[in-house]
């Protein structure tokens, strides 16, 4: 993302609009009417908005299957997320301890 969109992305959130990008259209949703002046650096950005924001009709998912140390060796668990595979495994890893999570191949 350049400077101008990521100033745009924390106005936006400072002004508790969610955007969306579905396709090659922009939704957005705020509890109060955005300022006018947003709405138009918004228009002003919206091709650089589609080409940075993710397409939220398109969802990938993540499986990960791993085992916590200590458990039965033939159990294993999955987990299943949005977020890429690296991303995973840190959460699990923060959530259950560096030791205790063993990756089990894709």
């Amino acid at each position: 993302m350049n400077a101008a969109v990521d100033s745009l992305l924390a106005d936006l959130e400072r002004h508790r609009v969610m955007i969306q990008r579905r396709g090659d259209r922009l939704t957005m949703r705020a509890p109060v009417p955005p300022p006018a002046d947003l709405l138009a650096r918004v228009r002003e950005a919206k091709p650089a908005l589609l080409s940075a924001l993710p397409d939220a009709g398109v969802v990938t998912r993540t499986v990960v299957r791993f085992r916590l140390a200590g458990g039965h060796p033939g159990s294993w668990c999955a987990a299943i997320g949005t977020k890429p595979r690296n991303e995973i495994i840190a959460d699990l890893r923060a959530i259950h301890g560096d030791a205790l999570v063993e990756v089990l191949s894709p």
